[in-house]
């Protein structure tokens, strides 16, 4: 997918969100966007893509290569980049496994 068409799907979430729609349809605005993405050079080149489109912290990255389907439990670990901060991010605060 080229950033381009990526950029439209940021711009959508963005919308459905502000315009009402997820509150009137799911009863909230607050949701993430959660993308799991080939390698550590993709999640860079597609952070900055949604930060470019302001795409803010509801949208959240992590590489393939820092999860392990046998071990699920990592998703809670901070394996998360998150559209405007610089460091990792747990997906639930005061829930680190070791």
């Amino acid at each position: 997918m080229t950033n381009l068409r990526w950029q439209e799907k940021i711009r959508a979430y963005r919308e459905f969100r502000q315009s009402g729609r997820s509150k009137k349809y799911y009863g909230t605005h607050r949701f993430r966007v959660l993308t799991v993405t080939t390698s550590e050079k993709r999640l860079l080149n597609l952070k900055r893509a949604t930060e470019k489109v302001k795409g803010d912290d509801h949208f959240w990255f992590a590489a393939q290569e820092a999860l392990n389907i046998w071990r699920p439990e990592v998703l809670l670990n901070p394996v998360w980049s998150v559209a405007s901060k610089d460091n990792r991010q747990v997906l639930f605060q005061d829930m680190t496994i070791n």
